[in-house]
């Protein structure tokens, strides 16, 4: 940070051991960054959601960043920061939210590709799918914009027809099959949201959750919300889970 804002600095000389690495960040932004310039400061962050892979610092920098955006209140030098933070949402299975930066602020979720976008996005790639054939495509994998890519891209360079594409889709032989395994280990390290996305899967229509596990499958991406009920988000959830949670 110090390097981008071409801040004379001296980590070292400012950094005392005995106070912790959260307590010494904090202080060495106040002073060196903030306390130094009348100028607001922002600081975006993209692809957030890798920190957790390093659960040895994870927690104690969501509690950093958190604990930056509630002095916002209270210390009008800390008034002149702002956050962005750009991350996924898959993670929240595991994730404890009330000590992240997820829960505060203004939120801004990116919801799905609309059937005309899709149209739009196949055609710009050159493909000449009919409104029938997407329509069969978004009830598979619905508007999930990485997924719908992935399906283009394969259709494109892979010589796999979309017939093809949507009868091996929920399976391991398909093309999401890292996708879909990767979130059955998370649906598999917690065995409340395992059972209840067997629930989901298993009811014949729509059907409702306890709030907490509703609130991680929803995050997760893997259900959508009708009213206060419930349904799988697609039918590649559907069926895939409906198989493998037997």
């Amino acid at each position: 940070m110090g390097d981008q804002l071409a801040v004379e600095q001296s980590p070292a000389d400012a950094w005392k051991g005995y106070l912790g690495a959260s307590t010494n960040c904090t202080k060495y932004v106040d002073k060196f960054f903030l306390s130094s310039s009348e100028l607001p400061l922002i600081i975006a962050i993209d692809n957030f959601d890798y920190v957790f892979q390093y659960p040895n610092i994870a927690a104690d920098f969501c509690g950093l960043l958190r604990g930056w955006f509630e002095k916002v209140n209270t210390s009008k030098v800390w008034g002149k920061l702002r956050q962005i933070i750009v991350y996924s949402q898959e993670d929240y299975a595991t994730l404890n939210i009330n000590q992240s930066p997820f829960n505060v602020g203004l939120p801004i979720e990116l919801g799905e590709l609309e059937p005309a976008a899709v149209i739009a996005l196949s055609q710009a790639y050159g493909l000449e799918w009919t409104e029938a054939e997407i329509s069969q495509l978004m009830a598979m994998i619905g508007g999930h914009p990485s997924l719908v890519q992935l399906a283009i891209e394969q259709v494109l360079h892979h010589q796999l027809t979309l017939e093809e594409l949507l009868r091996t889709a929920p399976t391991e032989e398909g093309i999401y099959q890292r996708h879909l395994y990767d979130r059955l280990q998370q649906l598999e390290a917690n065995p409340d949201l395992l059972a209840a996305m067997a629930t989901v899967v298993r009811a014949e229509g729509l059907t409702r959750l306890g709030s907490r596990e509703a609130f991680k499958l929803d995050s997760m991406g893997l259900i959508k919300r009708r009213g206060n009920d419930l349904d799988a988000r697609c039918d590649l959830y559907r069926l895939y889970f409906r198989d493998r949670l037997q």
